[in-house]
């Protein structure tokens, strides 16, 4: 291994000498044929061809930047994931993006969780909290009602009212503006608690498309013969992720989930049953709380918190399924190495990144 290495570093070094000697000899065409005549099946020295070009000069790194995601990433050969990561330890890229287990997973969305806990919590601490603080108390305030024999009906209203024309989509909202907030640090890409909230403003309408779609799908399979309804629900599970990443929403959201999903569904299954298991812990020991006020408030902010890890925890499992099913690691490697030279063309934000 470390002979191949070294003969792959020679060979780069003589190409930059003799475009640096010669002129005429394009950086690009010289990377390129280098790059295919080492891209063989099984072979590992991919990612180390370009963890050694990062030592190379900002022009010559904008060139590798600029054909590795138009050419040098296209083959599906799958990298090792040593050589990968050694490649990325260098650049702006913070967290394990790769295919991974559940355990990997869920140890990258509470690394995020403690990393960025202004952010995160600032998007549902504006938003969810107030709001099941609210909704806590009118129906606290309606049960001490009934019990009196009062009028209920109007206090009834007003939390119909307010669930379905508030925290309806206002659940929307905060679902996007969380996954864009996890999938932009994740990426290592920095953001705000605006930016994320304008980002789900502008993907609410195809996310709530997706949303009521991918309900039909899953109720029809349910009134079907129940199973199909519960295969359904596996397959679409990415699509709402889909639709705030990605730019496409609808059936072709669906079908993009199913497709991401394919080999993967024990790994949701296992990612559900320890999420569950965190929100039943975390509600149980808010309900036990014997001042009512205390319990309304605790239970609301347990609700923002499980809001969070939930979200977190699919993010990541989202591009651990992209890289399985595309390379998505490359891409991400192939987008630090612009980032690291300064490179503008591709900034417009996650949402190409993740598309």
């Amino acid at each position: 291994m470390c002979l191949l290495v070294s003969k792959i570093q020679s060979d780069v070094k003589n190409a930059f000498a003799q475009r640096s000697e010669r002129g005429s000899l394009p950086l690009t065409n010289t990377i390129v044929t280098l790059s295919w005549a080492i891209w063989k099946p099984n072979d590992k020295s991919s990612a180390i061809i370009i963890g050694f070009c990062l030592e190379s000069r900002p022009s010559d790194r904008h060139n590798l930047s600029c054909i590795s995601k138009r050419r040098l990433f296209e083959r599906s050969n799958p990298v090792h994931s040593v050589e990968l990561h050694h490649a990325l330890k260098g650049l702006n890229v913070k967290y394990q993006i790769k295919q991974l287990e559940v355990g990997g997973i869920l140890d990258q969305a509470f690394q995020l969780m403690r990393d960025y806990p202004g952010l995160l919590f600032g998007i549902v601490g504006v938003t969810i909290v107030p709001l099941q603080i609210v909704i806590g108390f009118l129906t606290h305030q309606m049960q001490e009602t009934i019990k009196a024999g009062g009028d209920f009906q109007s206090l009834l209203i007003v939390q119909v009212l307010l669930s379905i024309f508030v925290a309806l989509p206002l659940s929307i909202l905060v679902n996007a503006a969380v996954i864009f907030a996890v999938a932009s640090v994740y990426l290592s890409r920095p953001t705000t608690i605006g930016a994320c909230f304008g980002h789900a403003l502008k993907r609410f309408l195809p996310l709530l498309g997706t949303s009521m779609l991918m309900g039909l799908a899953i109720m029809g399979g349910m009134i079907l013969l129940v199973i199909p309804g519960i295969i359904f629900a596996f397959w679409f599970s990415l699509s709402q992720h889909v639709a705030v990443l990605e730019s496409t929403a609808g059936s072709a959201a669906l079908t993009r989930s199913k497709l991401l999903m394919k080999g993967n569904i024990g790994t949701a299954i296992a990612l559900g049953i320890v999420v569950y298991m965190i929100i039943a812990g975390l509600s149980l020991g808010a309900a036990i709380i014997p001042q009512i006020h205390a319990q309304i408030v605790m239970m609301a902010l347990v609700q923002g918190v499980v809001t969070l890890i939930a979200t977190s925890v699919f993010v990541v499992f989202y591009f651990s399924c992209r890289c399985k099913a595309e390379n998505f690691d490359l891409q991400v490697l192939a987008d630090a190495i612009g980032d690291e030279n300064g490179d503008d063309s591709n900034e417009e934000d996650v949402e190409v990144v993740a598309g």
